[in-house]
């Protein structure tokens, strides 16, 4: 018996055909339209899905203020995002020993960016974006004073849609300017995952710590921002786009369940 592969209409119509032995005999066993080749089809489903799942993929940032010097504020811009108020404050030029400074200089950041206030108050800082990012998550402390109050407001095309607030230690209590002891109470990790285009933050309050023996400014409310990670809010035709991404994916899977009928 002799088998016989006839591609008439190429990629879309295959013949299987069997001829007997017998003279002049031939059967169509089967015939399949429209059938494509699995190889390409399945190349192509995959290659697409891929594309359009990686145009989805939402980029992670850590903020962090290593390369900004000893006094100035963080420029519009660092981090691929905006910044009001805020001032570095680097641990190797002025080592404030017993505050929130030398908390995060143990931990590994020297340099770390603060809001500064007026007696009990910090002034209103701001982290802001062009467009809507995802702020994962916050590494801060308080700087002299312990039981800061932070409050965090974040804002979507100027509307209020997430807020807390919670307390923030220095890491250190402490009895005299030069009685002091770990606690063990600071940095906080603050997870948040806010999709926000603006990020208000101040601290409040306060009490104990080395502020509370140390000159006047040392008995503001400044909290300190050693790190921030954020990352690119994914918009509703990149959704889209996933959707289609995950139909081409179980297209390419329909694919590699096709078989020929048999008929008779």
């Amino acid at each position: 018996m002799v088998f016989i592969w006839s591609d008439t209409l190429r990629r879309v119509h295959r013949t299987y055909v069997i001829i007997s032995p017998q003279p002049g005999s031939v059967r169509i066993h089967a015939t399949l339209f429209p059938m494509y080749r699995k190889p390409t089809a399945i190349r192509f489903a995959a290659t697409l899905a891929s594309l359009l799942c990686f145009c989805a993929v939402a980029s992670a940032t850590t903020v962090t203020f290593d390369t900004i010097s000893n006094g100035s504020s963080v420029p519009n811009g660092f981090g691929g995002l905006n910044w009001s108020n805020w001032t570095i404050e680097d641990y190797s030029q002025s080592p404030f020993t017993y505050t929130g400074y030398e908390t995060f200089d143990s931990d590994g950041y020297t340099h770390t960016a603060y809001l500064y206030g007026d007696g009990n108050q910090t002034v209103l800082g701001t982290i802001t974006s062009g467009s809507p990012i995802v702020i994962d998550s916050l590494l801060m402390d308080a700087a002299w004073r312990n039981d800061v109050t932070l409050t965090l407001q974040g804002f979507l095309h100027g509307t209020l849609v997430d807020s807390t607030s919670l307390l923030l230690d220095t890491g250190y209590d402490c009895t005299s300017s030069s009685s002091c002891t770990a606690d063990g109470m600071a940095p906080a990790s603050i997870a948040l995952g806010w999709d926000v285009d603006e990020l208000q933050i101040q601290g409040t309050g306060g009490s104990g710590g080395i502020g509370t023996y140390e000159f006047p400014l040392a008995q503001q409310s400044h909290v300190v921002l050693a790190a921030l990670n954020y990352s690119n809010a994914p918009e509703p035709r990149t959704v889209l786009l996933v959707f289609i991404g995950v139909a081409a994916i179980l297209f390419a899977k329909r694919l590699l369940r096709l078989r020929i009928p048999a008929q008779g």
